[in-house]
């Protein structure tokens, strides 16, 4: 009677161990995130212009469970037409309260931007006909 609660609590913590372990081997390499700490929500209207004047019609995505593109829709065509910049570090499993901190920003950030510069393409569309 002993021997199926010992193997089943066996079983129990090689999963637990593989959890763990997958969770760790997931967040290496996931503590370079410079690009996200750069990016300052004030700068990000003039951010959009300024990669706009520079012909940079990208879009800024997120990873999340899925790509997201914050603030405009049919964010399928925008990626077509213009292409997308992923931002590195955003994802969905957390590694640190830090990430999740900089995920929000970055989300935040990515809307106004990608905001204004589907508003500069519009105008500009809008001005060739």
């Amino acid at each position: 009677m002993k021997m199926p609660i010992v193997f089943a609590l066996s079983v129990v913590l090689a999963l637990a161990a593989t959890a763990c372990s997958h969770k760790l081997a997931a967040c290496q390499g996931r503590s370079d995130y410079s690009e996200m700490k750069s990016l300052k929500l004030d700068d990000a209207q003039s951010d959009a212009r300024i990669a706009y004047s520079k012909r940079d019609f990208r879009f800024i995505a997120v990873k999340g469970f899925t790509l997201q593109v914050p603030g405009v829709d049919h964010a399928i065509r925008l990626e077509q037409d213009y292409g997308l910049k992923i931002i590195p570090g955003t994802g969905d499993a957390l590694c640190s309260k830090e990430q999740g901190v900089l995920i929000e920003n970055t989300e935040k950030y990515a809307e106004v931007y990608n905001r204004e510069m589907l508003h500069m393409l519009y105008d500009h569309a809008n001005s060739i006909r």
